[in-house]
């Protein structure tokens, strides 16, 4: 299991459990394997791309980290399991928000442990619109 930190540049620093347990002692050893940094909009791209994969999402209108001090539009939120992460959706109707906003939930949660190691703890999700599918024409026939 990884150890994950936040830096002051607002991105994630994750350590593998061999770096862990090296000691002060060890830091030439530990430069040379090196450290991995996530910046937050990495999260936020891939909460962004597995919501809009959603067949009953139309789009996302917003998708944020929360907590922390805010650059540019993207807040940084405690680090290790406490990260928290805002989404603003419109979805089609007549499809079940409740039902969506589960599977949003757990498929960000999967996909984003699956690439990064990073536990999102709670995810919010707001729903500002409905939008009825356009239907389709038949194909004219000539």
């Amino acid at each position: 299991m990884s150890h994950i930190q936040t830096t002051q540049t607002n991105q994630y620093l994750l350590k593998s459990p061999d770096q862990q347990q090296l000691t002060n002692g060890d830091s030439k050893e530990m430069s040379l394997r090196g450290e991995t940094d996530i910046s937050s909009q990495v999260i936020e791209k891939i909460a962004t791309k597995v919501t809009s994969d959603t067949p009953a999402v139309a789009q996302v209108k917003d998708c944020a980290l929360l907590g922390g001090a805010e650059v540019s539009k993207i807040s940084i939120a405690s680090p290790l399991q406490n990260t928290s992460l805002a989404l603003t959706i419109a979805m089609y109707y007549p499809e079940p928000i409740a039902q969506v906003c589960a599977l949003i939930r757990h498929n960000i949660q999967s996909k984003v442990y699956e690439l990064t190691r990073i536990k999102i703890s709670s995810i919010e999700i707001t729903v500002s619109n409905l939008i009825r599918p356009t239907p389709v024409p038949p194909p004219r026939v000539i």
